[in-house]
């Protein structure tokens, strides 16, 4: 059975030369997470008398939109013609539009001086890629080895300048998250304050990852390695709690802009190990995208807190109906209070 849903497919027929519009599917999956290089979604149909139409193939161009506001770019790269006991099914899979950047092998290379906002520019405008990218500070020399991907590079170079680099709707970023964004959404339950209801609840607390010290070595020009930068865990050395955490600086100057490096690498382990999972109905007012906040309101487990929005996964079927299951971290102002605090948890629960 097709159901009709909020979420709509426009593919692109190269074979037919026409833009079609699916919005009756039996399953959807879509998957939009900032830590990834590169999105990906699933759509099933209904295939009425097993027919091969070749109206969809490999390559054709999509849009996925929510309520009317797209939110994702991309292209098919698997069409599955499926028959079972009960009915037959086309399958389309593919992935956002940063698969050119993925799947793209960058040319072996030495280079000199490296503007990393030029150089991406450049790479990006090669693939037709739309791209906000920020300034960053020169990568002095860039060795690029046979096999290494182009989206792989760009995180390289800007390793040194902190900065992140994602794909989101049509177009590739690069610099820093939205931590401190707007509100742009109210999660409740067992609260008499208002909100979106929420159906599913499961908060992570998790120090597999976390380190408690973080060591990052730069050449000495002697064949050796000099400590540029440092950063600790005070929570976890008070404890006896050791994990080293060691990686090469990718300049060869020993600066002290590497103690924050270290720093900021040593608050990212720390504000990961907090994951915020919940599910949500999909209803006609609200589209959900990562890089936005949201404020979590849940009477039993005593939060009340703000939280960054870091994937957002669309699913429906025919038992489940269309549900958004959103993966979140603390957002600044939540990080900053459980960071001071040495705290291991956003919950006011200390009982």
């Amino acid at each position: 059975m097709a159901i009709k849903s909020l979420i709509s497919l426009d593919i692109d027929s190269k074979r037919l030369g026409k833009t079609f519009r699916v919005w009756r599917f039996t399953e959807i999956f879509t998957e939009i997470d900032l830590l990834t290089d590169c999105d990906i979604f699933d759509f099933v149909l209904k295939n009425p008398n097993g027919m091969y139409s070749g109206m969809f193939s490999k390559f054709d161009a999509c849009r996925i939109a929510v309520n009317g506001k797209q939110i994702m770019y991309g292209t098919v790269d698997k069409v599955e013609y499926i028959m079972s006991e009960t009915d037959d099914y086309i399958k389309i899979s593919g992935r956002d539009w940063c698969f050119m950047l993925v799947d793209n092998d960058a040319t072996p290379d030495t280079l000199e001086s490296v503007q990393p906002k030029i150089y991406i520019e450049e790479r990006c405008n090669a693939h037709g890629i739309k791209c906000s990218v920020s300034e960053a500070e020169i990568y002095e020399k860039l060795v690029i080895g046979c096999g290494e991907s182009e989206i792989s590079i760009f995180n390289n170079i800007l390793l040194d300048s902190k900065q992140r680099v994602w794909f989101l709707i049509d177009t590739l970023y690069t610099g820093e998250w939205n931590m401190n964004a707007p509100i742009s959404h109210t999660f409740t339950s067992h609260s008499n304050i208002d909100g979106i209801p929420i159906k599913t609840f499961r908060l992570i607390e998790d120090g597999t990852d976390m380190k408690s010290d973080i060591y990052i070595y730069g050449s000495n020009g002697s064949g050796g390695f000099d400590l540029v930068g440092t950063a600790e865990n005070q929570y976890m050395k008070k404890i006896g709690i050791s994990k080293l955490s060691t990686r090469r600086a990718y300049s060869d100057n020993a600066s002290s802009k590497y103690t924050s490096i270290a720093d900021k690498d040593m608050r990212n382990s720390f504000r990961d190990g907090t994951e915020l999972v919940i599910g949500v109905r999909l209803d006609s007012d609200n589209v959900y995208l990562p890089n936005t906040t949201a404020r979590v309101v849940h009477g039993n487990y005593g939060i009340d807190s703000i939280f960054f929005i870091r994937k957002v996964e669309y699913t429906k079927s025919i038992d489940s109906g269309s549900i958004v299951t959103l993966t979140m971290i603390p957002a600044d102002s939540t990080f900053e209070k459980i960071w001071q605090a040495d705290g291991t948890s956003v919950t006011n629960r200390r009982s």
